[in-house]
């Protein structure tokens, strides 16, 4: 890996820089004084590196507290669907985003959302191909021929 980039020709994930955001963001939960909002700017940071396993976390743990109001309510149940989603779990993502229709039907075109991602499961059912979920914005495909 020369240079510090992965074959993919992104910066491998032992080099890439942590923003300094998420040092400042990581030491207030680490000392137990995490609120709803600092755990979802450190999910925001996480999802902007594309590390969506970190940025789950947080989201979850966002929604276990009742200090967020209805907006960001929903903004997390999209981004965990969002989430789920590129990690090839649909019912969760699916669940997620009905929990957002139950309150606002035209939030960023849930329903829509939800109608696709119903057709990606029937689809990934149907059609069962070696598919490994991934932090990256879609997930990877893998031919059943070139198993691992």
């Amino acid at each position: 890996m020369p240079g510090g980039r992965a074959s993919s020709g992104r910066p491998a994930a032992a080099t890439r820089p942590i923003p300094q955001s998420n040092r400042l963001l990581q030491a207030i939960v680490n000392e137990g004084r995490a609120t709803a909002l600092v755990r979802l700017a450190l999910a925001r940071s996480f999802l902007r590196q594309q590390l969506d396993h970190l940025a789950a976390n947080c989201l979850e743990d966002a929604l276990k507290s009742e200090e967020l109001d209805r907006e960001q309510t929903k903004e997390v149940w999209y981004r965990l669907a969002q989430i789920y989603r590129r990690q090839l779990r649909y019912d969760e993502a699916i669940g997620a985003l009905e929990k957002i229709a139950a309150k606002d039907l035209y939030y960023q075109n849930v329903m829509g959302l939800i109608d696709t991602m119903q057709q990606e499961k029937i689809q990934a059912q149907q059609h069962p191909v070696l598919v490994r979920p991934t932090s990256q914005k879609l997930p990877a495909i893998v031919d059943e021929d070139k198993k691992l």
